[in-house]
């Protein structure tokens, strides 16, 4: 379910590369559920970089979409 919202947000952003991004995210929840559930997980490998990036970027794209800026 969390996948399939986020790939509707970011269809609805027109977040570039979605497929690829996609693909990243589900590997990014599959860390997260590994915590949530208690099983073994490398701290040092987790993408917490990748998953700010992400929210910053689709923060930038509904913003855009939301306030419209004229060029």
């Amino acid at each position: 379910m969390l996948s399939y919202k986020f790939a509707l947000i970011a269809s609805f952003l027109a977040l570039d590369n979605l497929d690829e991004t996609i693909t990243k995210f589900d590997q990014a929840k599959k860390c997260r559920n590994d915590i949530v559930h208690g099983d073994p997980f490398d701290e040092a490998a987790l993408p917490i970089a990748k998953v700010r990036n992400w929210l910053g970027e689709l923060m930038r794209l509904h913003l855009a979409r939301v306030d419209p800026v004229d060029s």
